[in-house]
């Protein structure tokens, strides 16, 4: 994961040190894998996920089924080409995006 962007309004106050700090630690330990076969491998604090993915039909949501788990993560697509994927949460409440690049190909 190259990127966690906070909402742009999204005021932190006296708690924006440690919320730059949580997700840099984040950030720097967590990596995707959406591979060409459908199946889907998440690493983040040392702690391994493996599933399938899919993209919505109408190409906006990108959906992860979790082994072991009934139901699916969905993630709103907000940019997606060759090399990049920005993707965010579907909560409303949701205050962050993830920036993502494909391996080797961070600007």
């Amino acid at each position: 994961m190259d990127t966690i962007v906070i909402k742009e309004d999204f005021d932190m106050g006296d708690y924006a040190a440690l919320y730059q700090e949580k997700f840099k630690i984040l950030k720097d330990s967590t990596y995707f894998v959406f591979s060409s076969d459908f199946s889907y491998t998440k690493m983040s604090m040392g702690k391994l996920t493996k599933g399938t993915w899919n993209i919505s039909r109408d190409g906006t949501m990108i959906n992860v089924k979790i082994d072991g788990r009934d139901t699916e993560e969905q993630s709103r697509i907000l940019e997606l080409n060759a090399t990049k994927l920005i993707m965010s949460p579907m909560s409303e409440s949701s205050n962050s995006k993830v920036v993502m690049y494909k391996e080797n190909q961070q600007p």
